[in-house]
């Protein structure tokens, strides 16, 4: 059974230090995050099924986990602010949208010339 935590375990550290790469680099994509998360969490779930289920945790097994901890902590800001720069450029975007409507009307264009009916 030591032999199946230490494979999760070592699986949840190569998933992090590959999700810790990928958000290393400016432009990589989010999508490839979620991947890599949410086999992260399923790593997890199994993991805390068998604690739940009685079995211990070595020490080495808890040292590597620490360390995933660890990544974590360093990680989440940095998604954090990538997503908030995502937040803003949407909004700039829709902003953008609303303005261009509200010069736009559905009738006639009068042969290219702009009519400006906003007052």
């Amino acid at each position: 059974m030591t032999l199946e935590m230490d494979g999760l375990v070592e699986r949840m550290l190569d998933l992090t230090t590959r999700l810790e790469k990928a958000v290393s680099q400016k432009d990589s994509e989010p999508d490839e995050w979620l991947l890599l998360l949410d086999e992260r969490q399923n790593l997890m779930n199994q993991l805390d099924g068998r604690i739940q289920a009685g079995e211990k945790l070595s020490e080495a097994q808890t040292m590597l986990l620490m360390h995933i901890h660890e990544a974590n902590q360093r990680l989440q800001p940095v998604m954090l602010n990538r997503k908030q720069g995502v937040e803003k450029k949407l909004m700039e975007i829709q902003r953008n949208k609303v303005a261009v409507d509200a010069y736009h009307e559905t009738g006639p264009n009068a042969y290219g010339a702009f009519f400006d009916s906003k007052k």
